[in-house]
C-alpha cells in the first residue's frame, strides 16, 4: 500500500468524527433504555442495534452534506478532510449521502413507524442545515441542530420501545435539546478563520474570539449545571458544578489547541454520571 493511499484512509476514517457520532448514538442509547426504564414495555435489542446503524448513517448523511457546501471553509479550518483534499468528486459524495440517508430510512422501518419518522426528520434536519437555500449553518444560531439532532436521536430511541411518551421521558428530551443547543457553541471555536472568509455567522465571527470565548464559557457552564433539573442531591450539585467549572476552565486555557475534544470527552463523563444517577447505579 502506498503513502498516497494510507493517507486517503486515514483521512476518510477522521472525516467519519467519531466523537460526535457518539454523542448521536448515546442519545439513541439513552431514549431506547428510558423507554423501557420508566415504562412497562420489554427491553428489544434488535431495535437497539438496527437504531444505531440508522443513527450512525443519519449522521454520516449530515457529514457528506456539510463537506460538500462548507468546502471554502474546510480549505481553511479544515484541509484535511477527503473532499477537500480531491479524494472523491463531488457527483460521488452526493450519491453516497443518497445512499447513506435512503439505507438509514430503510432500516427504520424495521424499528418502529414513529422511529423511522424522527429519523426521516434528522435527515430533513441535516439537509437544511447545511444546504441552501435554508443552510441553517452561516446563522448564528446553528447549533441548534446538534441540539434537535440529538434530540431526535433521542426520541428515535425512545419510540423504538414505546408508542406512547412518559412525562419524565418527555422531560428528558427537552432538557437533552436545550442543553446541547447552547453548549455545543465550542465547536465553531476551531473553524473561526474559515467561517470568518465565508461570512458565517456564529458567537466567534461576530463578537470576535475573545469575548466569543467569554460567551461559549457561560453557555458551557449552563449546559453542564441543566441535569440539576433532574438529579438534585448535595452530592450531586458539588459533583455537576465542580465539572462546570472544570470544562470552562479547560475551554479558556490558550495553550490547550483541541478545545472541543477536550469538551466532548467532559461532555461524555458528565452524561454517563447522569445516566447512573437516574438508573440509580450510584446512590446517595
Amino acid at each position: 500500500m502506498s503513502e498516497l493511499d494510507k493517507e486517503k484512509i486515514i483521512s476518510f476514517l477522521k472525516n467519519l468524527r467519531l466523537l460526535r457520532a457518539t454523542s448521536f448514538l448515546v442519545m439513541y442509547f439513552f431514549g431506547w433504555f428510558f423507554g423501557w426504564y420508566f415504562s412497562v414495555y420489554d427491553l428489544n435489542y434488535l431495535t437497539l442495534g438496527l437504531g444505531l446503524i440508522a443513527i450512525f448513517f443519519v449522521w454520516q448523511f449530515c457529514v457528506s452534506l456539510n463537506d460538500i457546501f462548507d468546502i471554502e471553509i474546510d480549505r481553511i479550518s479544515n484541509p484535511d478532510r477527503p473532499y477537500t483534499k480531491g479524494y472523491i468528486d463531488k457527483k460521488k459524495y452526493i450519491i453516497i449521502s443518497i445512499i447513506l440517508g435512503g439505507v438509514s430510512i430503510f432500516i427504520g422501518i424495521f424499528i418502529s413507524l414513529l422511529s423511522m419518522i424522527f429519523i426521516i426528520l434528522f435527515i430533513i434536519l441535516g439537509y437544511i442545515y447545511s444546504a441552501p437555500p435554508t443552510r441553517l449553518r452561516k446563522y448564528i444560531f446553528g447549533t441548534i441542530f446538534i441540539g434537535s439532532g440529538s434530540a431526535l436521536s433521542y426520541f428515535a430511541g425512545i419510540f423504538s420501545i414505546v408508542p406512547i411518551l412518559t412525562m419524565q421521558q418527555l422531560m428528558i428530551g427537552i432538557l437533552i435539546f436545550i442543553a446541547l443547543s447552547m453548549g455545543t457553541v465550542v465547536k465553531d471555536y476551531k473553524d473561526y478563520e474559515g467561517d470568518k472568509k465565508a461570512g458565517v455567522s456564529t458567537i466567534f465571527t461576530k463578537y470576535g474570539l475573545e469575548k466569543g470565548t467569554k460567551i461559549a464559557s457561560v453557555l458551557l457552564f449552563i449546559t453542564f449545571m441543566i441535569p440539576l433539573l433532574l438529579i438534585n442531591h448535595i452530592i450531586d450539585i458539588i459533583i455537576i458544578v465542580t465539572m462546570a467549572i472544570l470544562v470552562v476552565l479547560l475551554f479558556n486555557l490558550k495553550k490547550i489547541k483541541r478545545k472541543t475534544q477536550i469538551t466532548m470527552l467532559l461532555f461524555f463523563i458528565d452524561i454517563l454520571y447522569i445516566f447512573l444517577r437516574l438508573i440509580n447505579v450510584i446512590m446517595f
